[in-house]
């Protein structure tokens, strides 16, 4: 069984984290290696973005870590398991766990690459996910693996991704929103039409 997401990378597209999972893992002093690994199943999910095809595998594939068994990224696994959102449970099952949690059979593809491996699960009450383009993960041009970048840049700099993610609002600021935006050099626009 081979444990890699079911299709190559295909030009510009985006996946969404729930702000609960945003949240616990911010919450949980989440470490580097963890919030790379979330984010690398988290963008091999389904349409329903539940549903992850990939694991370690993928994992040391986009975050250059190792590749031992009992390594980094099993453990990062491992402790996304623990990690609950406030009030909600796990923000990770694996395929066994999941289906003893629910009695919901993941929906597997046609060949074992496509076999759901991990659910990375909704949580009801939480209208907002947090958007991040897939390039975050398989990379744009020369930069190649930006997720080895951030995990080798600490456990600081993943956090701080993680806060500007959900700090983000394209449609008024074009960006994150700056801090002490009603001061300074910032100016918010109101939008004249449609």
């Amino acid at each position: 069984m081979t444990d890699t997401p079911t299709s190559a990378p295909r030009g510009a597209g985006s996946f969404c984290i729930p702000q609960a999972a945003l949240n616990a893992l911010l919450d949980n002093n989440a470490t580097a290696y963890e919030i790379c690994t979330y984010l690398v199943l988290a963008r091999f999910t389904d349409h329903s973005g539940r549903f992850s095809t990939a694991n370690i595998s993928a994992v040391n594939r986009y975050t250059g870590a190792n590749k031992t068994k009992g390594g980094p990224v099993d453990k990062a696994i491992e402790r996304l398991k623990t990690i609950r959102a406030k009030d909600r449970g796990p923000i990770l099952y694996g395929r066994e766990a999941w289906l003893k949690e629910t009695g919901e059979i993941p929906p597997d593809g046609p060949v074992e690459r496509s076999k759901v491996l991990n659910v990375l699960p909704e949580f009801d009450g939480q209208d907002e996910g947090v958007w991040f383009g897939n390039a975050l993960v398989d990379g744009y041009g020369k930069f190649e693996r930006p997720l080895k970048a951030l995990k080798n840049a600490g456990d600081v700099a993943a956090k701080l991704l993680l806060s500007m993610y959900a700090a983000n609002d394209m449609e008024t600021w074009g960006g994150v929103r700056p801090i002490g935006s009603n001061s300074g050099p910032w100016k918010h626009y109101e939008p004249v039409a449609n």
